[in-house]
């Protein structure tokens, strides 16, 4: 949550971005019309990278979330009220200072499920050794 919403210095080029509203464009985007590897990562690996812990760590805090759909309710969730967030600051500011974009909820979701199968596989391994 700091990363997302930490102080950023934009150049005036940066600050007026588009919002996108149209799934999978900016991923599409992202790795078929980027300039190179580190660009695909940090747009895309950065908005999974986010949501891992997410995935990780909800399941351990609350046992309500052990169950898979509700870990995905949950990121949803979550990942749409930052990019709400997002736009409301927008809207309230004048200007984009952050894009708000549905491809940034998929990664993030994509993301904290990775996070939730990152803590049930060794559970689920564990479990099938003991049979």
């Amino acid at each position: 949550m700091i990363t997302r919403w930490s102080a950023h210095i934009h150049s005036f080029t940066e600050l007026n971005q588009q919002d996108n509203f149209i799934p999978f464009l900016s991923i599409s985007n992202t790795l078929f019309h980027s300039v190179g590897l580190e660009v695909i990562l940090k747009q895309l690996g950065g908005n999974i990278l986010l949501f891992l812990p997410f995935g990780f760590l909800l399941p351990l805090v609350s046992e309500k979330y052990h169950n898979p759909i509700k870990m995905l309710i949950a990121s949803i969730l979550f990942s749409l009220y930052i990019e709400l967030g997002q736009a409301v600051i927008s809207f309230i500011v004048g200007i984009t200072y952050r894009s708000t974009d549905i491809d940034d909820v998929i990664l993030n979701t994509l993301g904290g499920m990775i996070g939730f199968c990152l803590i049930k596989l060794p559970f689920r391994l564990l479990s099938a050794k003991k049979k």
